[in-house]
């Protein structure tokens, strides 16, 4: 799949295929076309554009302009040990300060990717259906930006902000992302992506957390083949 952000994420990105309701990455059926979304070192001396830090998480909200749905996910972002983490919920953080129904894990660790589905018995979930998507499908670079050019400042949530986009004729031609306005790279907050065009809407960041994150966020589990 080509065309978008998470993941992310990573982003990240959250589509179906086959019997998968989501794909949270990208560029996870092309990544090999690809190769520099997943390069560990930057070559530029002063880069321009935004770069990821090498540690935070963040809660993407994935929106469906065509029924006024939101997909919340919460993703958790680790380049510097090559992890990264999308944990899917029906709804947001509730009063009850619990998430949502959850809907489904996965999982990259170096270059293996993992699914791990909810089985459902009665009341009561049960993670214990995982298999393995990828054995050679690494985490997306924080540099994944580098061939986006910056169109206009403007405000976006009431706050400035940079639209970022990959020009004509690029691979991942038309991806919109918008970051916070900030001299300090580490500052430069992601606020939205747009999504591909055979997936309309938009993904927007928030409760964005820089910092080192918990080794339990990555644990495999058990039951999961290695």
């Amino acid at each position: 799949m080509v065309k978008i952000f998470f993941f992310l994420l990573l982003l990240l990105l959250i589509n179906s295929l086959l019997n998968e309701r989501i794909i949270p990455h990208p560029f996870l059926k092309d990544h090999l076309k690809f190769p520099s979304l997943y390069k560990t070192k930057n070559s530029d001396v002063n880069p321009q554009y935004p770069i990821w830090p090498e540690n935070f998480n963040v809660t993407l909200l994935k929106l469906n302009y065509a029924n006024s749905t939101i997909r919340w996910t919460k993703l958790f972002y680790d380049f510097k040990n090559s992890r990264t983490k999308f944990d899917f919920y029906s709804e947001y953080f509730g009063k009850d300060l619990k998430w949502g129904k959850f809907e489904q894990v996965i999982l990259f660790i170096n270059s293996t990717v993992w699914f791990i589905n909810p089985v459902q018995r009665g009341t009561h979930i049960f993670n214990k259906e995982c298999r393995i998507r990828s054995r050679q499908l690494p985490t997306i670079s924080r540099f994944w930006l580098k061939d986006t050019k910056l169109k206009r400042k403007l405000l976006f949530r009431d706050q400035w902000a940079e639209e970022w986009e990959y020009p004509p004729g690029h691979a991942l031609y038309p991806l919109k992302y918008y970051s916070r306005l900030n001299q300090d790279q580490n500052l430069r907050y992601p606020l939205r992506s747009t999504n591909q065009i055979e997936d309309p809407g938009d993904t927007d960041y928030v409760d964005f957390m820089v910092g080192e994150q918990y080794n339990e966020q990555f644990q495999i589990p058990s039951y999961c083949p290695r």
